[in-house]
């Protein structure tokens, strides 16, 4: 593929208002698969005739699949690194054949720029292997991934969020649709089944109902399950609303550890539900609670009310202007604020709350 030469403008950005295919490179977590579809919706207003492909892995590709957003997508085999060194050996031949069919299939569609939102070093070296000319990214970006980037903006500042940078790499492109609303696609078929699932339980068409969300990837990020309880227990007796344990089949644990402290009963929904049909059921909620978690951001996408429980993480741009909800967050005390910590043994920052 010829390599059109580099445009900068008067203002600093770059000029690509001439691609025609654009690779977004955002394989996980959920939230953050969210928040990249403001990304693929500036590319879509700014190059309505572009191509737009997506590389996604397999665990969450559901959240994107249906969008109309997205072009093609390519999906990578996440769920193979999570798996023991015994099931890695015993099929690295086909974890293999997938990236080189993810590669080929780069390749062909003739993709000329890659954004990279992943900041993933094998992911952004599929795309310039494939030919991709140009692989855009953070001039910050985690795993050395600026080693292959060759466009590279200033997204540093704080005031951004997880949210808001994403769309500041997407302007230092000359793609300009400030428009920050994540999307998520539901089916209908999506609403049956969570409607279904709904009444089985004994909400019906139409009930306010609220749904928690106790889990989250990190133990640092979890509200105290003791408190969730009350809170349970609180808004069934004194709201006289049913509650909701929202969670994937991986977030048992802490699931039922608030079902056996509450006195009433809730509904519990654990790994029941898919991707989209849990979007389905958070749209008919009357209100979401949760942490730094994928439901709680796919709840915002469906005009939900949320109330966000954030400790070590950022709070910042996790609700934008016109997002019904409230944020609860005491940064100035939690010791381990932004460095990563899966895990905290007394919670600070939680125990604030």
């Amino acid at each position: 593929m010829t390599k059109p030469p580099l445009k900068r403008l008067e203002s600093g950005e770059y000029d690509f208002t001439w691609v025609r295919k654009v690779l977004i490179i955002k394989m996980s977590s959920l939230g953050d698969i969210l928040h990249a579809t403001a990304v693929a919706r500036a590319v879509r207003k700014t190059l309505p005739e572009a191509r737009i492909g997506w590389v996604v892995s397999d665990i969450f590709r559901e959240a994107i699949e249906r969008s109309p957003l997205v072009d093609q997508l390519l999906e990578v085999p996440k769920s193979y690194w999570r798996k023991g060194w015994g099931h890695r050996v015993a099929n690295a031949r086909w974890a293999y054949a997938q990236y080189r069919d993810v590669t080929r299939a780069i390749r062909t569609a003739g993709y000329e720029l890659a954004i990279d939102l992943q900041e993933n070093f094998l992911l952004t070296a599929l795309a310039r292997l494939a030919g991709v000319p140009y692989a855009a990214g953070f001039d910050d970006a985690r795993e050395h991934t600026t080693l292959l980037t060759n466009v590279q903006v200033n997204c540093r500042d704080p005031s951004l969020g997880p949210r808001g940078r994403p769309l500041r790499l997407a302007q230092g492109l000359g793609l300009h649709a400030p428009d920050p609303r994540m999307e998520f696609t539901v089916a209908p078929e999506d609403h049956d089944r969570a409607l279904t699932i709904l009444q089985s339980k004994g909400i019906l068409e139409g009930d306010r109902f609220v749904v928690l969300v106790p889990a989250t990837s990190w133990q640092s990020k979890c509200w105290l399950s003791e408190r969730y309880a009350e809170l349970a227990d609180r808004l069934v007796r004194e709201r006289g609303v049913p509650v909701v344990l929202l969670g994937g089949a991986g977030d048992r644990g802490n699931v039922e550890l608030v079902r056996d402290r509450m006195q009433e009963s809730p509904v519990t929904l654990v790994g029941e539900l898919a991707i989209r049909e849990s979007g389905a059921l958070l749209e008919r909620a009357s209100v979401c609670v949760g942490g730094d978690t994928g439901p709680f951001y796919i709840a915002i996408a469906r005009g939900t009310p949320v109330v966000g429980l954030f400790g070590p993480s950022t709070s910042v741009g996790a609700l934008m202007p016109g997002e019904p909800g409230k944020m609860i967050h005491y940064p100035d005390k939690c010791r381990c604020y932004l460095t990563k910590r899966r895990f905290c043994p007394d919670q600070p920052c939680m125990q604030a709350i």
